[in-house]
C-alpha cells in the first residue's frame, strides 16, 4: 500500500517555488499541475522520479515499485503496463474530482470570477478509464490508488458567444485539498465500492442512486461484470438486472 510523504501543501509548495510561478502564470507550464503535485506528493527524492524502465519512463520507483499517475486518456498506458508488470508491482494513481471551481481568466490573464461547476466524481466514475486497461485489470502485481479531491481550474475565456465560455480552453488545475485516498491491492478489492444493502439493481438505478451519468455507470457495471465483482441476473425491460457478489 503506498502512502504519501508530503503533506499536499508541501507538495504544492514544491511546484510553485519550482516555477516561480502564481495563479496567472500557471498556464506557461507544460506538465499538469495535478499530475505534478501528485508525483511530489507520493515522493520527496526527485531521484526516484522519472526513472527509465525498458524504454518507458515511469513517474516514480520507490520502495513500492511503480507508480504511475494518470489524470486521464488511459489508453496511453497499455504499453507502459505490458512492460511495468515484468518485474515489478505497479500502481496506478487516479484523481477523482469530488468538486471543482472554475476561474475564469479575460485577455490579459486577470481573474475575471469564479463559480462552482456542476462535476461531480466518485469511485465509480473511474471505471471509464479502467475499461480502457481492462485485459490487465485482473493481474495480482496491479494496484490502485483513486485521490479524490477538490480542484480549482483555470480557464481562458476565449471560447464563443456572448459570454466566451463556449467551447473555452482550460489549461490547467491545482488540487485544493485532498479528500480520500482510497487503494485497492487488487481488483477484488472494487467490492468495498459498493454499500452492504445495494440488492438488485440496474445500471439505470445505481446511476441514480451513486449520482452519476448513466453511460458511466454502464461502462462500470460492463468492467465489474468482466471481474466477477456484480453478476447479471436477468432484466428488467430492456436493461440487465445485477446483484454483487459477496
Amino acid at each position: 500500500m503506498i502512502e504519501n510523504k508530503r503533506s499536499l501543501e508541501e507538495a504544492k509548495k514544491v511546484f510553485y517555488e519550482k516555477y516561480q510561478m502564481d495563479y496567472a502564470s500557471i498556464g506557461e507550464y507544460k506538465e499538469k499541475a495535478i499530475h505534478f503535485i501528485l508525483k511530489n506528493y507520493f515522493e520527496v527524492d526527485s531521484n526516484k522520479m522519472e526513472v527509465k524502465i525498458d524504454g518507458k519512463v515511469c513517474d516514480i520507483l520507490n520502495e513500492y515499485g511503480i507508480i504511475e499517475i494518470q489524470t486521464r486518456n488511459f489508453e496511453r498506458l497499455r504499453k507502459k503496463i505490458e512492460i511495468f508488470l515484468k518485474n515489478n508491482e505497479l500502481t496506478i494513481v487516479y484523481p477523482i474530482i469530488n468538486s471543482k471551481r472554475i476561474t475564469w481568466l479575460n485577455s490579459k490573464n486577470e481573474s475575471d470570477y469564479n463559480r462552482m461547476s456542476p462535476l461531480h466524481m466518485n469511485l465509480f466514475s473511474a471505471f471509464k478509464e479502467l475499461y480502457k486497461i481492462k485485459e490487465f485489470l485482473k493481474n495480482e502485481h496491479l494496484h490502485f490508488c483513486f485521490v479524490i479531491m477538490d480542484v480549482l481550474e483555470f480557464k481562458n475565456l476565449d471560447g464563443f458567444g456572448l459570454d466566451k465560455k463556449k467551447k473555452a480552453s482550460s489549461f490547467n488545475k491545482i488540487p485544493l485539498e485532498i479528500i480520500e485516498s482510497v487503494y485497492f491491492e487488487n481488483y477484488k478489492e472494487f467490492i468495498k465500492i459498493f454499500n452492504d444493502d445495494e440488492g438488485e439493481f440496474t445500471s439505470k438505478t445505481l446511476a441514480k442512486k451513486k449520482k452519476i451519468k448513466l453511460k458511466d455507470m454502464q461502462i462500470a457495471l460492463n468492467v465489474l461484470n468482466y471481474l466477477e465483482i456484480v453478476t447479471r441476473i436477468g432484466c428488467e425491460g430492456r436493461n440487465y438486472l445485477y446483484k454483487v457478489n459477496k
